[in-house]
């Protein structure tokens, strides 16, 4: 049934040749950009549609935003027009947790309303600030999406948005109003080189220039199915031409792909649409096994094309599940696997190779060789977590751990609390430092523990466990680090609502000795004083506030 494994290094060649095309062609461009459709349908759940590559989302940790993905850390720089005035993150005051306009938030696991915002409403509509976000990102192509909601209540904002590149030269523009139930805006982006790129969201209504989110997804070029993870040639010849018309016409445009860069999409959408709609009728009549194999993964291509990211996953799933329910070996069908999630490692987004690599040690478990299962699950997602590619890091640990039946290594328990944390599940990231600190109290690495455990805990707001683990490192942690500790501590204090408490700590520090000599932990002392003052000098003036309401 298995064509010669030989031919699986057809998918690397490929892909490699389509993207020496893309180099050739752009080495010769400039970067290029154009407005894509709008968004109106995913609204806050941008997870699995968005942000394949980075993310940053305004106030999902009270007033601090949250950056991640594969992609980050990137440079990203976001400010407004003026020079004296920063940009705000609000968090909104309103609960949003069962509200789906809003942006989930991978921290608290609800949807939060939060933003970026210019403080325009100190302004004269016209005069700005405006909002403006620089990224730098490396060579190929991107969709790069915005998402706007009217956050707190209906405030009739509308902006202008134009981006351009690291030269000043406007690449696309377009304009944005009405989104109250929420809205994408979309930009495909063609860099034929690591540039730079502008946005300018300036406001022409409202009071203000708001961003709930910004998103990057990484773009590959078109990719044909692996043959040889199909049947014989002969085999194929049987298959249906409903099958081989669509896979061929989107074959067909490969060429004018890596020509066109960013145009090609507007040129060509029709033909992509012809293309899924035939797909999806084909996949509607009962195919056969391994044609149902091969539709999937043209049918995940072209939606990719189309700019349907979240359909594209789903393909790209069912497309590994059909190949995972064929008749064989699971042992060969595991070492087939192996080897395409080596051919997409050369150009393929991040989440692809790691669904292939998760598809390829579930092959492995059914083999009943819990040793192999193990130490593969580990190797992937240790490689994955080095990728910054925490989910699918996750879940390759997770897999380890259903294999092994010996005490995990400490190496591996701090990678996977590590890789929790930084997915944003920090309930079970903070439950696995727990285990960690219990399991090995006298390792060196203990202070690596007790500050996660510190981290998560203050994440989720439980500043008395946040506490109990930031004075656990103050006694037994890198005495070079204990001044930022005990300043950690006060800022502790002054979230928990013990104002007078962080001021006094805050205060003592600033006149021992040991700050005297710590120019870095005075300033970071200095700064959260003011934080502290400010925010005393605040409640007092509500406090007067309620008492003069109060008398009249």
């Amino acid at each position: 049934m298995w064509a010669s494994r030989a031919g699986l290094a057809l998918l690397a060649l490929s892909m490699a040749t389509s993207a020496l095309a893309q180099q050739q062609r752009s080495d010769a461009s400039s970067p290029a950009a154009v407005a894509v459709f709008d968004d109106t349908a995913t609204r806050g759940h941008w997870q699995g549609a968005y942000g394949s590559y980075v993310h940053a989302l305004g106030a999902m940790k009270g007033y601090s935003p949250l950056f991640g993905g594969p992609g980050w850390p990137c440079h990203f720089h976001i400010t407004t027009g003026n020079p004296k005035d920063r940009v705000r993150v609000w968090p909104s005051p309103f609960d949003y947790a069962l509200d789906d306009r809003a942006l989930f938030n991978p921290v608290k696991g609800v949807h939060t309303g939060g933003a970026f915002d210019d403080h325009g409403e100190a302004y004269p509509l016209g005069q700005g600030p405006d909002l403006f976000v620089q990224v730098a990102l490396p060579q190929g192509r991107y969709l790069l999406s915005l998402y706007f909601f009217e956050i707190d209540w209906i405030q009739y904002r509308a902006y202008d948005l134009r981006l351009y590149d690291d030269k000043d030269k406007l690449l696309a523009q377009t304009d944005v109003s009405d989104f109250f139930e929420g809205k994408y805006k979309r930009f495909l982006v063609d860099l034929p080189s690591p540039r730079g790129l502008k946005l300018h969201i300036a406001r022409k209504g409202g009071p203000n220039a708001i961003l709930c989110g910004l998103f990057l997804d990484k773009l590959s070029p078109i990719r044909p199915f692996p043959l040889a993870l199909g049947q014989s040639r002969d085999a194929r010849r049987r298959w249906s031409p409903a099958l081989d018309k669509p896979r061929g016409r989107l074959m067909s445009l490969v060429k004018p792909q890596n020509e066109k860069g960013a145009r090609f999409w507007p040129d060509h959408r029709k033909d992509l649409q012809d293309i899924r709609a035939g797909l999806e009728r084909f996949l509607k009549d009962d195919p056969g096994p391994m044609e149902a194999v091969c539709a999937h993964w043209v049918l995940s291509e072209c939606c990719e094309e189309l700019l349907d990211l979240a359909a594209s996953r789903e393909q790209f799933q069912r497309f590994l599940a059909a190949f995972a329910a064929q008749d064989g070996n699971a042992h060969s069908r595991a070492e087939l696997l192996r080897e395409l999630a080596e051919g997409l490692r050369l150009d393929a987004e991040t989440w692809r190779v790691a669904a292939a690599d998760v598809a390829y040690v579930e092959e492995l478990a059914k083999s009943d060789n819990k040793q192999l299962t193990a130490t593969e699950a580990r190797r992937l997602a240790r490689q994955h977590f080095s990728d910054r590619d925490h989910s699918g890091a996750v879940r390759l640990y997770g897999m380890m751990l259903d294999a092994m039946t010996d005490t995990t290594e400490l190496d591996d328990a701090l990678s996977l609390a590590k890789a929790l944390e930084e997915i944003g599940d920090y309930r079970v990231a903070a439950q696995r430092y727990e285990w960690i600190c219990q399991a090995y109290p006298d390792s060196d690495r203990m202070a690596e523990a007790w500050h996660g455990l510190y981290w998560t805990w203050f994440v989720l707001a439980d500043y008395a466990k946040s506490r109990a683990a930031l004075e656990k490192l103050i006694a037994e942690g890198p005495i070079e680090r204990v001044n930022e500790y005990k300043v950690l501590l006060a800022k502790n204090r002054l979230l928990a609502g013990e104002r007078d408490q962080a001021k006094q700590m805050l205060e003592a520090l600033l006149r021992s000795d040991a700050f005297a000599k710590d120019a870095k932990n005075r300033a970071f002392a200095q700064a959260w004083l003011r934080n502290v003052q400010e925010d005393m000098a605040r409640n007092a003036i509500r406090a007067g506030s309620r008492t003069q309401a109060g008398g009249k």
